[in-house]
């Protein structure tokens, strides 16, 4: 899969379905450094003190207004709010398949102690 350089957003239509796109890409992909928690658990993981790899940003920067993209603050905000939501607050139980879609018991896979 590649990106385009050149791709410009043109309305705040667009700007929604691409950072849905993003969204929904790292919300089912197997993510093996969140230890079996689901993406969207990542922040309340952070709340409560432990070790998860900072949540990405998309900030609108010098690169992309010389490419054409117009970002403005509203937009930013959205994409703020779409990748800091809400949580289920449930826990994977050791015995459970594990999230990652490996057919492997939890505690077998991405639960196991390092």
């Amino acid at each position: 899969m590649s990106v385009k350089q050149d791709t410009k957003v043109r309305s705040m239509q667009e700007l929604q379905e691409v950072v849905g796109i993003a969204v929904n890409y790292c919300n089912y992909c197997p993510c093996w450094f969140l230890k079996g928690h689901p993406s969207t658990e990542a922040s309340a993981l952070l709340g409560r003190g432990e070790s998860v790899k900072t949540l990405p940003r998309i900030v609108a920067g010098p690169a992309m207004k010389a490419a054409g993209m117009d970002i403005t603050p509203e937009m930013q905000t959205m994409v703020d709010g779409m990748f800091y939501d809400t949580f289920s607050g449930t826990k994977i139980g050791r015995n459970d398949p594990c999230p990652c879609g490996s057919g492997k018991k939890y505690k077998k896979c991405c639960g196991r102690d390092n």
